[in-house]
């Protein structure tokens, strides 16, 4: 599977407001190391200054790193 459809894949699994957050990089990026990199860093300013959650929140299991060794993804749950 080539790096553009596993970037997709992730962009497609990200919250709709991380995903406009990573729309309004420049440069974007180019890679999906690059992407994910970026996805956490917004995912953990975010979850630093959003201040304190109710109770115990779950991350979201619809999202999880792409290994390189990993072939196929499932684009349609």
């Amino acid at each position: 599977m080539d790096e553009a459809t596993k970037m997709y894949a992730f962009r497609r699994a990200l919250d709709t407001a991380l995903h406009n957050k990573l729309l309004q990089l420049s440069p974007m990026p180019t890679t999906l190391a690059g992407l994910v990199e970026k996805a956490r860093e917004f995912d953990k300013n975010w979850r630093t200054f959003a201040g304190p959650t109710r109770g115990f929140q779950r991350r979201n299991p619809r999202i999880r790193e792409i290994l390189e060794e990993e072939s196929e993804i499932n684009a349609f749950p």
